[in-house]
């Protein structure tokens, strides 16, 4: 069989998020912030305002893009501030408002670009809580989530822990913001305990446009141990969601975190892969090298992988020259778009939960000589991938099985 080459196909490597740890990232989102007047109970007005921690632990300055994201409309050139942490420090806004963007009476989400990957949090409070020691504040903490783990189309999260019942003892809130520019249409659900629908709504949102509607607006009764069930129905678009319950007493908010499955991150795959490849229909072996650079804020990434070792094909016995592949990041995971000499039309998908399902041309002599099918599974600290190349007629057809285990260095 003439003109057949060994190609470790380039598969896409994710790591997971842990749920309750602040995850460093280059682009993250603040979901419910402020500065201005809430409700009044009592006689009694809440003044809300927000305080915000960014950290670099890092090596290197961060160079940050802090936006505000206006409640209730779209935002794509929304207002800006930059600001530089240095290594290895955390800068308090303890205004963020007041102090750096100088607004009041606004209400919506806050989106944090940088250029190395930072931590976020934000203390969302009321100002004016009166108790018999006199007047003090109350309020939640809100964990910057990084864009890569927003809900993307035709999946859904849920919000438990809500409350609005009938003796006005608890209201909750719940709410979200689309992070990728572009038109979404979210489907809100209300459960009861048992996971039955009470009630339902559909939320138009435009691009950056942060929502926070009362959970009595989608309708269905009042109750305890209530959840949200937030789905992404447009084709387009993509959600970081989260919920508030509130001791309508005190006024004091409570935030109730997402509930999903072990969501992945593209950013910790910047660095170098290495391990063996085995090519069993010529029991060929070798190593593959896998460089990989990220940049979220761009929604681009890029792979270069190299192979050494003993090698058969292109009637010759050296491997071919590095091959770079790359494509475009989204909340669901790592998208194939970008071909390399060897390897063209590419097209796949390396989701969110870790699975690679991808399929590429394989190009030699001046044409297209077969077809390669990728599949494989991550857990963030190796990859496994397998293909299988299914050769032309032309070139005498058959196929060649390869598989590789990859860790990262």
């Amino acid at each position: 069989m003439t003109n057949r080459t060994l190609v470790l196909a380039l598969g896409g490597s994710l790591v997971a998020s842990l749920s309750f740890a602040l995850t460093p990232a280059t682009e993250l989102y603040l979901a419910s912030v402020g500065h201005g007047q809430g409700a009044c109970v009592q006689g009694v007005c809440a003044q809300w305002r927000t305080t915000v921690w960014v950290t670099d632990n890092s090596a290197t300055a961060a160079t940050l893009e802090i936006a505000f994201l206006k409640r209730g409309q779209a935002n794509l050139s929304p207002l800006e501030v930059a600001f530089t942490v240095d290594p290895g420090h955390s800068h308090e806004f303890t205004d963020i408002f007041a102090d750096t963007f100088h607004l009041d009476g606004v209400f919506g989400a806050i989106r944090i670009r940088s250029n190395v990957p930072v931590t976020a949090t934000a203390r969302t409070y009321d100002a004016n809580v009166h108790t018999s020691k006199g007047v003090g504040t109350g309020g939640q903490d809100l964990p910057g989530i990084p864009f890569e783990l927003a809900v993307p189309p035709n999946e859904s999260t849920e919000i438990a822990g809500l409350a609005q019942d009938a003796g006005g003892v608890w209201r909750s809130n719940f709410g979200f913001v689309e992070v990728t520019g572009q038109n979404c249409t979210v489907l809100a659900e209300l459960l009861d305990g048992n996971g039955n629908v009470q009630g339902s709504k559909s939320y138009p949102l435009a691009g950056f446009e942060a929502l926070q509607p009362a959970i009595t607006d989608i309708g269905g009764p009042l109750g305890a141990n209530q959840r949200v069930r937030l789905s992404v129905t447009s084709t387009t678009g993509a959600i970081v969601p989260f919920g508030s319950r509130v001791d309508n007493t005190t006024g004091d908010p409570t935030t109730m975190e997402q509930i999903r499955g072990t969501d992945i991150t593209p950013l910790v795959l910047a660095g170098t892969w290495n391990g063996p490849y085995q090519n069993y229909t010529y029991g060929v072996t070798g190593t593959a090298t896998i460089l990989f650079s990220v940049n979220v804020p761009a929604r681009t990434w890029q792979a270069t992988l190299t192979l050494t070792g003993p090698f058969t094909g292109f009637g010759g016995s050296n491997p071919p020259p590095p091959q770079t592949l790359g494509g475009t990041i989204v909340p669901a995971g790592l998208n194939l778009t970008q071909g390399s000499t060897l390897l063209v039309n590419p097209s796949g998908s390396f989701g969110h939960l870790g699975v690679i399902s991808a399929t590429c041309g394989l190009y030699y002599g001046g044409s297209v000589i077969g077809t390669i099918t990728i599949t494989g599974h991550t857990d963030g600290k190796t990859m496994d991938l397998g293909y299988f190349i299914n050769y032309i007629p032309a070139v005498g057809g058959g196929g060649e099985a390869v598989h590789a285990t990859l860790t990262k260095s």
